[in-house]
């Protein structure tokens, strides 16, 4: 029984040291300069992260946040001896609500700290103008429209007959992602296969012209048939005079920074 005893004992003193080693490294680490400069400058570099917005069966997605990674920039400078702000590393965290935690609500346009709007179109003239443009955009693909030609199109899945089949032909071209377009037929459907169903924010064609004046950033702007191609690239120019990116709508509807 002593024997047991003493072993605890042993034990008890061996991992004591190793905590108090431990302690005593963290606490000559927070002395040092590079520590210490690294830590000065979190209020500078620290961003808070923004919650989503539900609205009964919608969502607004929220954004990370972006902190310093104290302990591997302080590992990283040390290793060289000295403090450089280039070697700053950084770590996002998740917002409080994000939208990762409602995965059945439709997503009705990105967060509007993004300075961005993104363009959904299923008009194959449109999407070659965009091509043209270098102006990203999603194209809504059905097995009758589908081809691999658009240069900045990200295809999504819109078909509503035979989704599993162009599911496979996209997995097989690599085109497929986790993003579908809001439709009653589909969205059970959309579900089951993990991907992210989104709605429209703002129409844009020859009846509703006017509705430039209303884009705002976050918004998922569609491109009617309608839509000339003078008044595309009248939208395209208004868009960008106002400071708004045209993203892709993965980096849109994204709560990555």
């Amino acid at each position: 029984m002593s024997k047991i005893l003493k072993r605890l004992f042993l034990i008890l003193i061996l991992f004591g040291s190793f905590i108090g080693t431990d302690m005593y490294v963290n606490y000559m680490n927070m002395k040092d300069p590079i520590y210490l400069s690294i830590k000065d400058l979190e209020s500078d570099y620290n961003i808070d992260s923004i919650d989503a917005v539900v609205e009964d069966n919608y969502i607004i997605p929220g954004l990370n946040g972006v902190q310093i990674d104290v302990s591997k920039s302080f590992k990283k400078m040390k290793s060289k001896g000295v403090f450089q702000v280039s070697q700053l590393v950084f770590k996002e965290e998740k917002p409080h609500i994000s939208a990762t935690n409602y995965p059945k609500n439709i997503i009705i346009r990105g967060n509007p700290s993004k300075k961005g709007v993104s363009f959904v179109t299923m008009n194959e003239s449109i999407a070659n103008l965009l091509d043209s443009e270098v102006v990203p955009y999603a194209f809504l693909t059905t097995l009758n429209n589908y081809q691999d030609s658009y240069i900045y199109g990200t295809q999504i899945n819109y078909e509503k007959i035979h989704f599993e089949e162009l599911e496979d032909k996209l997995v097989k071209n690599k085109q497929n992602n986790n993003l579908c377009y809001y439709d009653d037929e589909l969205y059970d459907i959309c579900l089951s296969n993990g991907k992210r169903v989104f709605t429209k924010s703002i129409v844009m064609d020859k009846n509703y012209l006017l509705n430039y004046k209303k884009i705002q950033s976050g918004d998922i702007i569609f491109l009617g048939d309608s839509l000339s191609s003078n008044d595309l690239l009248f939208i395209i120019a208004e868009i960008r005079f106002r400071g708004l990116q045209i993203l892709p709508l993965s980096l849109l509807l994204s709560e990555a920074r």
